[in-house]
């Protein structure tokens, strides 16, 4: 982001060939925050029950491993 600021006005972000925003890096920083969103999707139920299980633990890897890492539900 800090790049594209530098060099261009306005600036587009696309996720798998669609544009999902367009705009100056304030709109687009005020629209979806500033920093990283790490989503994490179980394909199955089983899946889904080990993640359940072990969410502290996860969360914990990622407070531990990422400086200034925070968690929102």
């Amino acid at each position: 982001m800090d790049e594209a600021e530098f060099l261009a006005d306005r600036i587009s972000i696309m996720h798998k060939g669609e544009i999902l925003v367009v705009g100056s890096a304030d709109f687009i920083k005020k629209k979806f925050g500033v920093g990283y969103h790490l989503i994490l999707i179980s394909k199955t139920l089983e899946q889904q029950q080990i993640f359940d299980k072990n969410k502290d633990h996860y969360r914990q890897i990622v407070l531990d491993g990422v400086p200034g890492a925070s968690i929102n539900q």
